[in-house]
């Protein structure tokens, strides 16, 4: 059984707000660093764990940077027209 807050609750203080286009930037940059670490742990002659740590690490800012990109590319295929990139908590913490 899981309890929801009531449907008053406060949001999540908002963290930063940026452009659509900043934070495009932001995203691509995000992607262009994770295929980077990808190819790095792939043709880098070092120790396993550096490799393996290098690629755990690029995987998820490409799978951060991804997400955010398909929630934009999404929400427009839907007709939303988005006025910001803006960071905040979650709107769950209890879970």
């Amino acid at each position: 059984m899981s309890v929801r807050p009531s449907s008053g609750s406060p949001r999540p203080r908002l963290w930063i707000r940026m452009s659509v286009a900043k934070g495009n930037l932001i995203q691509l940059a995000g992607l262009v660093l994770g295929a980077s670490l990808l190819y790095l742990a792939a043709h880098l002659r070092a120790a396993g764990a550096v490799r393996v740590a290098l690629m755990l690490v690029g995987f998820v800012i490409i799978y951060d940077c991804c997400h955010a990109v398909f929630h934009r590319a999404t929400g427009r295929l839907l007709g939303i027209r988005f006025r910001s990139y803006s960071v905040r908590g979650t709107d769950h913490p209890e879970t």
